[in-house]
């Protein structure tokens, strides 16, 4: 039986003897998930509401609120929130993995830093979102993290550290400038590698379409279903990430 992390910080051990990762499972699953449970305060009291979710380069959640939205306005007044994600797993739920974030929530005004960024990358995840995304009473938030908490089975529930879920984008600005156009290359030119590392063949019928990517793993959508590539090493540029898919080339 594993052996349980209860706490994890910068530097601490995220293994257990099973080889069990508990911020690679959290930042897999956050990146996954396209919905979560968004907690905010209203009047000092709980208010709990399902929001669709992406993430920036360096795994933050990002969402797009309506001003209109009850959570919102409780946003409005004040900032801190969390969030609840889960793997919606068949039979009993509660034996799914599931982790909550907690942060500040945090609206984008019209200059922020990367909301071309965010933008691009919330509406790759949520694409029906761009019905709506330039409307004035819309806004983008980014979540500040302050903790986050993995119930992923039997002795497996574990504190984290945002150092334990962010990842670093330092070095990595080229890729993230020009991911949009290197999308288009993976998805014109690497559709059949890409989906046979997602464990799809290619005449399974599945379309699986790259929609970001970032120095850690690139993420594939198809239709409804979502998946990721995890990279054994950082990738830091376009070179490297079409090198990377190039050695895998089916």
């Amino acid at each position: 039986m594993a052996l349980p992390v209860r706490k994890l910080g910068l530097g601490s051990q995220t293994m257990t003897q099973d080889n069990f990762s508990a911020a690679d499972e959290s930042r897999r699953l956050v990146r996954l998930s396209r919905t979560a449970a968004l907690a905010t305060l209203r009047g000092g009291a709980p208010y709990a509401s399902l929001v669709t979710v992406a993430t920036d380069p360096d795994g933050s959640p990002i969402l797009l609120l309506s001003d209109l939205a009850v959570h919102s306005r409780n946003l409005a007044a004040d900032v801190r929130a969390s969030l609840l994600y889960d793997t919606h797993v068949d039979g009993d739920p509660l034996t799914g993995t599931r982790v909550t974030l907690s942060g500040r929530l945090e609206r984008l005004s019209g200059d922020a830093a990367n909301l071309d960024v965010t933008r691009r990358r919330f509406l790759a995840r949520q694409p029906d979102a761009a019905l709506y995304a330039g409307f004035s009473d819309f806004a983008f938030y980014r979540m500040a993290l302050d903790d986050a908490h993995l119930v992923a089975g039997f002795g497996r529930i574990v504190d984290l550290a945002p150092s334990d879920l962010l990842i670093e984008t330092a070095g990595a600005e080229a890729l993230i400038t020009e991911e949009e156009s290197l999308l288009e290359t993976i998805n014109r030119d690497h559709a059949q590698t890409v989906a046979a590392l997602a464990g799809n063949p290619a005449d399974s019928g599945a379309v699986w379409n790259a929609i970001g990517c970032d120095p850690a793993g690139l993420d594939l959508v198809a239709g409804n279903r979502t998946a990721r590539l995890d990279f054994d090493t950082p990738v830091l540029s376009g070179d490297m990430l079409l090198g990377w898919l190039e050695k895998r080339r089916t």
